[in-house]
């Protein structure tokens, strides 16, 4: 090839090799640049992508037409450094898999997933050590299109659909971090929904803080959420929306017993507090269910119950005075108490009468 007509003749150059079939081997022969748009028909088939034959090869297969069943790709010694990844399902018109090759040992090559076009299932993506840079990178997607999606994929048991385990994040904030921004309606950032139609005990959220062996620390929260009206914000008027207000936590059980089940002896708690500190007590320890600070700020109340104020507290001194009057109530105790419910209000101990049902 003269070298004046280099260019000239690679753009006029056809680097498609034909889609061998279910079953079928893409036979690239060593091309430094090859694509390869595969069919498939009613029902589930394959392809396999052999190992490349030198570094520097660089290959797209495409899912050109959808016949109504997946194409399994089977990736001859892998697409990831350990060499587990081997398989990448098509199942959506549009698709594509780049993949390049590289050299991992004497004349020993190996494709690599260079980048991922429209899939909906996104497999094996490695991230290895990042610095100052993304494992994966998204652009921008159609409304009700999920960047990554896992509808549909199987999860062995003990498995998990995203995992890093042993990650340093000395210097991090977080695991995660999403920041944004919405203007109308009700958002969540984020969702969850779970569900069992089985007999599957349903929790929910699992976070697991710890202590190890060696460490120490002088705190522990499992969960902080921090709100905040920031300046020229503004906090609406509930307008008597019981619904409405700011709630660091908000509990809610519903059920409509006209078209389900809830036995008797099962428990309803959109809250449960558990303390388990066991073989012994510390010595000057605090241990409460509850603890509220108010930060100087005046506490209506406790614990408010639809209307009305309910105050078992201990509290730091400078709260609402109102929560005490020693004027304006009747003794109109008719017996003598079975016993006191004993709460420390402004460091004063008071005990609250318990009287028999009669």
């Amino acid at each position: 090839m003269p070298a004046h007509r280099i260019l000239r003749d690679l753009h006029k150059a056809n680097f498609t090799i034909p889609d061998p079939g279910d079953g079928g081997t893409i036979t690239h022969n060593g091309m430094n640049f090859f694509t390869c748009n595969l069919t498939s028909g009613a029902s589930g088939e394959t392809r396999t992508l052999p190992v490349p034959l030198r570094a520097g090869q660089r290959g797209t297969i495409g899912f050109k037409t959808d016949g109504g069943g997946d194409i399994t790709l089977t990736v001859t010694s892998g697409y990831d450094a350990a060499g587990s990844l081997t398989t990448i399902t098509l199942n959506t018109a549009g698709q594509i898999e780049t993949f390049e090759s590289i050299e991992v040992g004497d004349n020993t090559y190996r494709w690599r997933v260079t980048s991922i076009g429209e899939a909906s299932v996104l497999e094996g993506i490695t991230a290895g050590d990042v610095e100052n840079s993304k494992a994966l990178v998204a652009g921008a997607t159609d409304d009700a299109v999920a960047i990554l999606d896992f509808s549909s994929i199987t999860v062995g048991a003990g498995a998990n659909v995203i995992r890093g385990v042993g990650l340093d994040i000395e210097d991090v904030t977080g695991y995660l971090c999403f920041e944004g921004n919405t203007t109308t309606g009700f958002r969540y950032s984020s969702y969850w929904q779970q569900s069992t139609d089985g007999d599957a005990k349903i929790l929910g959220l699992g976070v697991f803080p710890q202590i190890i062996g060696g460490g120490a620390s002088d705190r522990m929260q499992s969960v902080s959420t921090v709100m905040s009206v920031e300046s020229g914000g503004t906090l609406e008027d509930r307008n008597d929306d019981a619904t409405a207000g700011a709630h660091c936590f908000w509990g809610k059980f519903g059920a409509n017993l006209s078209n389900c089940t809830i036995e008797a002896g099962a428990r309803i708690a959109p809250f449960w507090s558990d303390i388990q500190v066991n073989n012994g007590d510390v010595s000057g320890e605090e241990v409460f269910h509850f603890f509220a600070s108010a930060g100087g700020s005046r506490a209506r109340a406790m614990l408010r119950i639809e209307g009305h104020s309910v105050y078992f507290l201990e509290s730091d001194a400078g709260l609402d005075d109102q929560m005490a009057v020693s004027t304006g109530y009747a003794d109109t105790q008719s017996a003598t108490p079975a016993g006191y419910l004993k709460v420390n209000l402004n460091g004063t101990i008071y005990g609250i009468p318990l009287m028999a049902e009669s």
